[in-house]
């Protein structure tokens, strides 16, 4: 590395420390931005002025993100980073694009830059914690979504509620694979943490997600009830019309019901919009499995 780049990592480190909340000297106010669309969805705020900055950028892009335009929301990361090649903000975006194109590592490499620059960075937190979960990392998973619930006034109240729903949804994996007193224990806690995002915003699309997941799968001893996941998922889809996640999830609900016509109504759909996403794809192997 030369010394300039080793001046420039210096001098980088210096304003993580001395800003904890990532908000340097003159940079994106990163949680006023993200409230600003969670607080106005019907808002477009692709629409940018005429002489626009880094944060009028960065809410061009994460509302992009949020309704599932990432190639849009590329752009205007883009211009951030033209801006400003170090913005935790604009590495973030890349960082996050990466991830749903199940770029891994390269998301993974510029996640874990972003976060060893300014660790109170959020958003990057959050992004990591979801490739974590992914992986099957659980444990990881809860131990850095935990540590934005341990601050939740240094966080925004989409990605709070997101850090609910992984914490959840970890302890919900580990309680699948725990004996009997562990799947009480954080089956428990799962649950918890599910209302609690719940209290936040019940109709956050990603609790609806979450919340009919949780009743298609669990066991009907511990709440399972399908109807109700039937329910919680069209809701999400209605909020969420292009998620290839909730597709594939309804997929998987009328798999489970033998309703092949709708079974493969949602699964062509989830394929279509993501052909690579990985819930989808295990459903395809067991449709044909079930039905060859």
């Amino acid at each position: 590395m030369s010394i300039g780049k080793l001046r420039k990592t210096a001098v980088l480190l210096f304003l993580a420390a001395a800003f904890p909340r990532g908000l340097f000297p003159g940079d994106i106010d990163w949680i006023s931005a993200h409230n600003k669309v969670y607080r106005y969805p019907e808002r477009d705020f692709s629409r940018v002025g005429s002489d626009p900055g880094k944060e009028e950028y960065y809410k061009a892009a994460v509302y992009l993100l949020t309704a599932g335009k990432e190639s849009k929301a590329a752009g205007f990361f883009r211009k951030i980073l033209e801006l400003s090649e170090d913005s935790p903000e604009g590495l973030w975006g890349v960082g996050e694009l990466k991830r749903r194109e199940r770029l891994t590592e390269e998301s993974i490499e510029i996640l874990d830059s972003v976060l060893g620059l300014n660790p109170s960075f959020v958003p990057a937190k959050i992004s990591r914690a979801y490739i974590y979960f992914e992986e099957g990392s659980y444990g990881e998973a809860i131990s850095l979504v935990s540590e934005v619930l341990e601050e939740e006034d240094n966080t925004d109240t989409a990605n709070l509620i997101r850090a609910h729903l992984i914490a959840g949804g970890a302890m919900g994996m580990q309680a699948r694979d725990s004996f009997f007193i562990g799947k009480i224990s954080r089956g428990l806690a799962a649950r918890r943490h599910l209302a609690e995002a719940g209290k936040i915003d019940p109709d956050f699309p990603e609790f609806l997600f979450a919340r009919g997941s949780y009743y298609l799968e669990a066991p009907r001893i511990a709440g399972g009830d399908i109807e109700k996941a039937r329910k919680y998922l069209m809701r999400a889809l209605e909020k969420l019309p292009g998620s290839a996640d909730i597709h594939a999830r309804l997929a998987q609900l009328y798999l489970k019901k033998g309703e092949t016509d709708k079974y493969y109504e949602y699964l062509e759909r989830a394929l279509e919009i993501d052909p690579r996403n990985t819930l989808a794809e295990k459903l395809r192997e067991a449709g044909e499995a079930l039905y060859e």
